[in-house]
């Protein structure tokens, strides 16, 4: 997991017999994935198939952790922005 992700604060109290590395970047995880240094990584998916495709060998999981909600703020006025 990233430092600082929302994977680092969902899965920290709840993976009780792993131990929690954390990558400074999507590309220290890559390359920790790469050389055996992780032996999974955690985030959303489209990341995880973006950083699949530049790992041989590597799968991303069917299933989910968790789920994450998004709003839309529109400012008053815009009102066709909606659509």
């Amino acid at each position: 997991m990233s430092e600082g992700s929302t994977s680092e604060a969902t899965l920290s109290p709840e993976l009780k017999n792993a131990t929690l590395v954390r990558a400074s970047s999507l590309d220290a995880a890559i390359g920790m994935l790469s050389t055996g240094k992780l032996d999974a990584f955690a985030t959303h998916k489209a990341i995880l198939f973006e950083m699949s495709d530049r790992i041989p060998g590597s799968r991303v999981l069917a299933g989910r952790y968790g789920l994450e909600g998004f709003a839309i703020g529109i400012p008053k006025g815009r009102e066709p922005a909606m659509r």
